[in-house]
């Protein structure tokens, strides 16, 4: 299904050729149809009161979303957010936990109670199981239900919910909605699901309160984009992009150089080219990248046998991101030492929006 998955990515993105591959996405496009129909007609319904909408007994919820299926960088900016609250607030994090063992159970998940972690991310899903480690007095919950894991955090006394991946999920009421765009990719490749990436139209900017345009690394690209959705949405706009704050041994924890290294990259995210950018603003020679479909988990025996490939090539070490980092086993026996690049979401513009937005929550919570 995950070798599925790389192809039917590459095959939308044209990185397939010949007449075969032409008709495919033909076929692709006309199935976008029926998807791009139901899409409207939901919001339809939610939107003229036809679909009622679930608010929990939480003083604020701000949602976090995209219109595209993966890879905008929700979970960072889901991160950004909730640092603007921790840990004065008692807060909570739902997170569907996508690929994981508890995305599967009818109950929700507690990841996190006040001490961090206490499910391995091959249970939790990777995303979640950062945010608890990344604020370990914060309630994260995971669960596909979003009523039952909102109804949890409110028993456990949170008084603020950041609803991971929230924007197609309009059962649930929310006070603030933050939708992020790909500055390289805003719209999904221009189609609807299975054609393109898109989950919605451009019109579900209207819905927005914050959009973070994010990958904002090409002035003219950002300028351009700004220009575009200031017709489609009101909401301030602000440009964010994620920058290296260090490279780190596995699992000691020791911070270390790669300038002048060989390595070699494996990763399981939405646009393994963002993270190969990224090692090359390291100063270092990439020799070679096993690329896993988003969200993957890591077969050791195969991460051994790149290992062992790479080491006959010369290659220092493996380099993953953060996000693989915490599916890896502490016991981590493979034939390369093993880095990994931790990034900071920045704000490289329109902070003064963004801190506007995070000073009428605060305020919204305050007056509750």
């Amino acid at each position: 299904m995950r070798q599925l998955e790389l192809f039917f990515l590459k095959v939308i993105r044209k990185e397939k050729k010949g007449p075969h591959f032409a008709l495919l996405r033909f076929v692709l496009w006309l199935l976008s149809y029926p998807y791009r129909f139901g899409v409207f007609l939901r919001n339809f319904a939610y939107d003229h009161g036809w679909y009622s909408r679930y608010s929990p007994p939480i003083p604020l919820v701000i949602s976090v979303g995209n219109i595209v299926a993966g890879g905008a960088g929700k979970t960072p900016v889901t991160l950004l957010i909730a640092e603007q609250f921790y840990p004065d607030t008692p807060m909570a994090v739902l997170s569907r936990g996508y690929r994981s063992e508890a995305e599967k159970l009818s109950h929700p998940v507690i990841v996190s109670q006040g001490k961090g972690p206490t499910h391995p991310a091959s249970y939790t899903g990777d995303e979640a199981f950062l945010t608890a480690e990344r604020f370990p007095q914060a309630l994260v919950v995971v669960s596909k239900d979003r009523k039952k894991a909102a109804n949890t955090a409110a028993r456990m006394g949170a008084k603020l919910i950041v609803l991971d991946d929230g924007l197609q999920h309009r059962k649930i009421a929310r006070d603030k909605e933050v939708v992020v765009l790909d500055v390289n990719d805003p719209y999904g490749l221009g189609y609807y699901l299975p054609r393109g990436l898109l989950r919605e139209g451009k019109g579900a900017l209207k819905r927005a309160d914050l959009i973070i345009l994010n990958h904002a690394s090409a002035p003219e690209k950002y300028a351009q984009l700004k220009r575009d959705i200031s017709h489609l949405s009101n909401a301030p706009i602000v440009a964010t992009r994620l920058e290296v704050s260090g490279v780190y041994e596995y699992p000691s924890q020791k911070q270390i150089n790669v300038k002048g290294k060989k390595i070699a990259l494996f990763s399981g995210i939405a646009h393994p080219d963002y993270f190969t950018k990224t090692a090359l603003g390291l100063d270092c020679e990439i020799i070679g990248e096993l690329v896993l479909a988003d969200h993957e988990a890591i077969n050791l025996d195969r991460l051994d046998h790149f290992a062992k490939e790479m080491r006959a090539l010369g290659a220092d070490l493996l380099l993953c991101t953060e996000k693989d980092r915490v599916k890896l086993p502490l016991e981590l026996n493979v034939a390369l030492p093993v880095a990994w690049v931790k990034t900071t979401l920045k704000l490289v513009e329109g902070e003064a929006a963004f801190q506007t937005f995070i000073a009428q929550s605060k305020e919204a919570l305050r007056n509750f």
